[in-house]
C-alpha cells in the first residue's frame, strides 16, 4: 500500500513546492512497495507535498498535491474564495486526452515511477479538486485526473496504461463533467456551500480509493 499518509492535524493546509522528486514519492510510499525511476513531467511548481489536510474538509492530511496551476501562487489552505488558477504554457497529455473524449489537455503534471509490490493488492487514496467547479461544468472546460499502471494483472493478461481512477463501482474516468453536483454527486463536494476557510478549490471530489490486484514481485510502470 502506498501514497498517501493519515495524522494528526494541528493547523491550515501546509503546501512545500518539491525539488527532489525521488524524496517525494519515498515519503508516501509505504511498507511493501519498492519504487524506482521516479520522472517528473510539467511545470517545476506545480508539484510537491502537502501536510494538515484534515483541518479543512479533506479526509487526507498528508500527500502529494498536483496540480495544473502554480503552488505557492494562491495558498491552497486559504478562503475558497479565493482564486487559485495560473496559466503555466505546458502541454497537456494524450493519456489524460484519451479519458475526455473531445478535449485536449494543458498544463499538465505527470508523475511516472516504476514499482514493484511484495503482496497481492496495490492500493492508493485521491482528491480531485478544481477551481472550474460549478461554472464550467459541461463547457469548453474539463478538468481531468487520471493514475495509469502498466504490468502483468492476475488473469494472465497486462495492464497498458489502464486507469484505473474511476468513480467507484464505474468505469468513469474522474473529470469535473462526470462527478459534480448534477452527476455522481455523491462522490462531490461543493466547497463553495461550505464556505472552507482552509480549502482553496471549488469544489472537489470525496477521498476515493482505489485498489488494484497485481502480481507479487512483479514489476510495473
Amino acid at each position: 500500500m502506498f501514497f498517501l499518509m493519515i495524522t494528526a492535524a494541528q493547523a491550515q493546509i501546509v503546501t512545500t513546492v518539491a525539488s527532489d522528486f525521488n524524496a517525494l514519492v519515498d515519503s508516501f510510499v509505504m511498507t511493501g512497495v519498492s519504487v524506482s525511476n521516479v520522472q517528473y513531467t510539467g511545470d517545476s511548481l506545480s508539484i510537491g507535498s502537502f501536510s494538515d489536510g484534515t483541518t479543512s474538509n479533506l479526509d487526507i492530511d498528508q500527500g502529494i498535491i498536483m496540480t495544473t496551476g502554480s503552488i505557492p501562487a494562491v495558498p491552497i489552505g486559504s478562503y475558497v474564495g479565493n482564486f487559485a488558477s495560473t496559466i503555466n504554457s505546458q502541454l497537456g497529455d494524450s493519456l489524460l486526452d484519451q479519458l475526455i473524449p473531445g478535449y485536449y489537455t494543458q498544463d499538465a503534471s505527470v508523475l511516472e515511477f516504476d514499482l514493484v509490490p511484495v503482496g497481492s493488492v496495490l492500493q492508493f487514496e485521491f482528491v480531485f479538486a478544481s477551481e472550474e467547479y460549478p461554472e464550467w461544468v459541461g463547457t469548453d472546460y474539463n478538468d481531468v485526473f487520471g493514475f495509469f499502471i502498466s504490468g502483468p494483472d492476475t488473469a494472465g493478461n497486462y495492464y497498458d496504461n489502464t486507469n484505473v481512477a474511476l468513480i467507484p463501482g464505474t468505469t468513469t474516468p474522474v473529470s469535473i463533467n462526470n462527478v459534480n453536483s448534477a452527476l455522481n454527486a455523491g462522490y462531490f463536494i461543493d466547497n463553495e456551500l461550505l464556505g472552507d476557510s482552509n480549502f482553496v478549490f471549488d469544489g472537489y471530489t470525496t477521498t476515493i480509493t482505489v485498489t488494484v490486484q497485481v502480481v507479487p514481485m512483479a514489476s510495473y510502470h
